[in-house]
């Protein structure tokens, strides 16, 4: 039996357009709505949750789980980091509702794996 691996973030040719436009508008809306489409995909949360665990990376809570980015997609947006970077699998991890609501971007800052576990 062959193991799982993480799935390809793929793309239209129209989107890889707006991806290296020039405006930010445009290359932010194109890879959030690219981001978006992705981590939604059935294949993607079962990979994340099964290698990463059912559980919040930042306060522990098994509850409301979604998947986030670490470096986020407006940053990843700003900086013009290359999409499958941003939907890597190094790059989201689970969190819940509550802490992704809450978190604010500081800076450069970065999220840790097991950041506030403990």
């Amino acid at each position: 039996m062959s193991e799982k691996v993480f799935p390809q973030c793929m793309i239209y040719q129209n989107t890889f357009r707006k991806l290296n436009s020039s405006d930010f508008r445009i290359r932010y809306k194109a890879l959030r709505n690219l981001s978006s489409n992705f981590i939604k995909r059935k294949e993607v949360r079962e990979y994340i949750f099964e290698k990463k665990g059912c559980v919040c990376y930042l306060c522990g809570s098994t509850k409301n789980l979604q998947i986030d980015h670490k470096i986020s997609v407006y940053q990843g947006a700003m900086e013009k980091i290359p999409f499958y970077t941003i939907n890597s699998f190094d790059n989201l991890m689970p969190i819940c509702k509550s802490c992704n609501t809450s978190k604010k971007v500081e800076g450069r800052r970065e999220w840790l794996d097991d950041q506030n576990r403990g």
